[in-house]
């Protein structure tokens, strides 16, 4: 996930390893990780 300072809520990661998952955050400022980034580049394009 990104920093959104949403996604860091109380409840988040209790939601997210309640379900089984390992909350895994992005580097501050690198887009170039974020895959869906690359597919709104294809968009604009």
């Amino acid at each position: 996930m990104d920093n959104l300072s949403s996604h860091k809520g109380p409840g988040v990661q209790a939601a997210i390893e309640a379900a089984g998952a390992t909350v895994r955050y992005l580097l501050p400022y690198s887009p170039d990780c974020n895959p869906i980034e690359k597919a709104f580049s294809k968009l604009k394009a």
